[in-house]
């Protein structure tokens, strides 16, 4: 049984999140408490067969456990652990009398750091703070070995940034607008044929750049724009097979966008729509990175979130180790684009906390999909059944799954 968090504040990294199993043992101490004040995601369990069942579907920096549990013991959970995140940092808690036992499987690299009561938080503190360091840079490694060969590293959208420039001056007319854009034919067709498809649901041929940028809006024409670049300039030299998939994920994007627009905008206190629209565009380009630079894997991966084996994000982990989100945001830090949107785009599978564009990235992926089995944040699941209420979209499976079990437990509840 897992026990609520409480939210934790964000920035263009994705803040740790803890896993501690075996609460009952050494929670009285204060430690978790204060470093969900630090602002980590900490996820606390009763029981290591709740905290599996959570990490086949969420990921998360860090486990601790204790070594010795009902269920099972500490050893077998963290192997079990290391199978779902191979780079999960491992904390055991043991005794004294366990320290033997504890420093064999350190030697094996079964587990990365121990604790032996009694202990304390700034002991804890310090080993949490050096795990992640070293386990950041692994994953800095892995991601300049991904994005930073020089020939594989996709450039910014420059023409997005003098469409930008173009915007911000108030003598700019729509003509300007249009004059900036058709300088890129293959932008113009693009463009083109986004205005006219059903996202837009124009209700007669849109013919001209002037005619889009009217229909579209100037508030969204500059994102639609880099979107379109980003996926162009990311693609490169594909194959026909890869390309189809690319179209695919773009068709998806935009489908995407088009809810998490509708969210921003009717957000209560949110402000900033077009950030929700960029993020909708954008949260999946890091696939896009993998399909074009890595096709032979991309398709083991897609071949293994087919077989249901697993799902699709447990599937890319299991294939490429760094998932799709972290390539996106690594990426999107490369192109300086703007802090908040790169931490969403970071955490639009993980806890959301109470970050509102996150929380609409999810919500918004999650209603396009249709599917409430994909990884994302638990603690969402009440929002996403209003927001498909509020929409009037189809709640999504596996949530109406849960609708249904609580409705048939409130009926034998329910006297007689």
């Amino acid at each position: 049984m897992e026990h609520q968090a409480a939210p934790s504040a964000h920035d263009g990294d994705p803040s740790p999140t803890i896993i501690v199993v075996d609460e009952e043992r050494f929670m009285g101490d204060s430690s978790f408490a204060r470093l969900r004040e630090e602002g980590f995601e900490v996820r606390t369990f009763s029981g290591p067969a709740d905290a599996l069942a959570y990490l086949h579907r969420h990921p998360a920096e860090v486990v601790v456990c204790g070594l010795h549990m009902p269920e099972m013991n500490g050893f077998e959970f963290l192997n079990r652990t290391a199978a779902i995140y191979a780079d999960i940092v491992r904390v055991l808690i043991g005794e004294r009398e366990d320290k033997s036992v504890i420093h064999q499987a350190v030697a094996k690299g079964l587990v990365h750091n121990y604790l032996t009561r009694p202990w304390n938080y700034s002991s804890f503190r310090t080993l949490l703070k050096e795990s992640l360091m070293k386990q950041r840079e692994l994953r800095e490694q892995h991601l300049r070995e991904v994005l930073t060969t020089p020939d594989r590293l996709p450039s910014p959208p420059k023409f997005h940034v003098r469409l930008r420039t173009l915007l911000a001056r108030e003598s700019s007319s729509v003509q300007n607008i249009a004059d900036e854009i058709e300088k890129d034919p293959v932008l113009v067709a693009k463009l083109l044929r986004v205005a006219n498809s059903a996202y837009y649901g124009a209700r007669s041929t849109i013919s001209s750049v002037r005619d889009a940028v009217i229909f579209i809006g100037t508030e969204y024409i500059a994102s639609l724009v880099m979107a379109i670049e980003a996926f162009h300039s990311v693609m490169r030299s594909t194959d026909q097979r890869s390309a189809r998939v690319i179209d695919q994920l773009w068709h998806q994007a935009l489908r995407r966008a088009s809810v998490t627009k509708l969210l921003g905008t009717k957000w209560p206190g949110f402000r900033e729509p077009n950030s929700a629209y960029v993020g909708g565009l954008l949260q999946d380009l890091g696939f896009v990175v993998r399909l074009s630079y890595e096709p032979e894997r991309f398709f083991q991966y897609q071949a293994l979130a087919l077989s249901g084996e697993m799902d699709r994000y447990e599937a890319e982990r299991k294939i490429f180790t760094i998932t799709h989100d972290d390539v996106g945001a690594a990426l999107f830090r490369f192109w300086n684009l703007p802090v908040e949107l790169v931490g969403a785009i970071a955490h639009h599978h993980r806890a959301a906390g109470e970050d509102p564009l996150t929380q609409i990235l999810q919500i918004g992926d999650i209603l396009e999909l249709g599917d409430a089995t994909s990884a994302h944040d638990p603690d969402l699941d009440p929002l996403i059944v209003q927001w498909a209420e509020k929409l009037r979209l189809k709640t999504p499976k596996g949530l109406q799954i849960r609708r249904a079990e609580a409705a048939t437990q409130a009926a034998v509840d329910q006297p007689t």
